[in-house]
């Protein structure tokens, strides 16, 4: 494969936080321009990118005056017809500048969105149908779903050295949407909405906070007696009051760990503060599942200070949450309080 593809590809991975290509690649175009015979040729086209500029037999100047023309957003044609010009390329090519890129919006069907185009300039004596025949087969986007790979077309008799470039045009919204779905994805949890056990890592530190740990009484019996999915549905209740009784503070942090059970860090708060919150959380829940069976469910919790270890806290509150369940269920205590009592 060529090297300069090779490292256009890599910086621009690098620039989106990509560790693969495929999503680069659908959500985006390459193009090889060759400046002396006004020629190009798209190397690859993504599946999720519009593209209506690119018919058989176009020139490159053709591209540009419709992408200028039409699809660029008005306030950036000037900057854009300018940056791809032959008259720009050459000026750069001989200030040693062979690689640039450029923000602009472009005007689609689907709405306005942010485009961002890297150039990659470079001086070749083979000829142009040739580099673009290697590319076509050699290139790793070749394996990646949905994307086309037009014919070479026929080109003129090769003579001498030319000026080319690789254009690499990717719809930036459509990537960052991506990305923030996946990054969504992986922090939070799927049926709640919660933040999930992976993003405990990443946000909870051993500053001061009170750490509640809780889960519902007899979720098994719910599963067992309306179904799995009124068991999800009771969830997500439990979720909602959650949010409910403790985000007011925008210092609370919720998690779901997995099944039914669920963490609460209560950043700078008192004893006093998170039994006053639990209070109100251990009365009962009710709901009609979609089956239209009527559901009611309670909780039990433990609770403990952070005073500079986390994970101490969580194993406090942990221990007090197994002390209540085992004297009774359907309600809550500190790690303080559970040692006094029990044991």
């Amino acid at each position: 494969m060529n090297e300069f593809v090779k490292l256009l590809v890599w910086q621009m991975a690098q620039i989106l936080g990509y560790e693969g290509q495929t999503d680069l690649a659908e959500h985006s175009i390459l193009l090889l321009v060759d400046y002396d015979t006004n020629s190009l040729h798209p190397v690859f086209i993504g599946k999720n990118l519009e593209i209506t500029a690119l018919g058989p037999g176009m020139k490159w100047t053709d591209v540009v005056n419709f992408l200028t023309g039409e699809v660029i957003a008005e306030e950036f044609r000037n900057e854009i017809a300018i940056f791809f010009s032959e008259q720009a390329a050459r000026r750069k090519f001989e200030k040693q500048r062979v690689f640039d890129s450029l923000n602009y919006v472009s005007v689609l069907s689907s709405g306005q969105k942010w485009t961002h185009c890297i150039q990659s300039l470079f001086m070749s004596a083979e000829p142009f149908s040739d580099i673009a025949g290697r590319l076509k087969q050699e290139l790793p986007f070749s394996r990646s779903g949905g994307v086309i790979f037009p014919d070479v077309p026929p080109m003129p008799a090769f003579t001498g050295e030319h000026l080319m470039s690789y254009f690499l045009v990717i719809e930036v919204d459509a990537i960052r949407k991506s990305l923030e779905s996946l990054r969504y994805l992986a922090r939070h949890d799927q049926l709640t909405g919660l933040y999930n056990r992976h993003m405990m890592a990443e946000i909870v530190n051993d500053e001061p906070s009170v750490v509640i740990i809780l889960d519902i009484d007899k979720f098994k019996h719910i599963n067992d007696s309306f179904g799995h999915a009124a068991g999800d549905e009771a969830l997500c209740a439990l979720a909602n009051r959650l949010e409910a009784i403790f985000w007011h503070h925008n210092r609370d942090m919720i998690f779901r760990l997995g099944g039914d059970e669920f963490l609460v860090v209560m950043k700078g708060a008192t004893d006093a503060e998170a039994a006053g919150a639990l209070r109100r959380l251990c009365e009962p829940t009710s709901l009609t599942s979609s089956a239209n069976d009527l559901i009611t469910f309670t909780v039990s919790a433990g609770y403990a200070p952070c005073e500079g270890d986390f994970k101490a806290a969580m194993k406090a509150a942990d221990t007090a949450l197994y002390k209540v369940k085992e004297h009774g269920r359907n309600g809550f205590a500190s790690a303080r309080q559970a040692q006094e009592r029990w044991e």
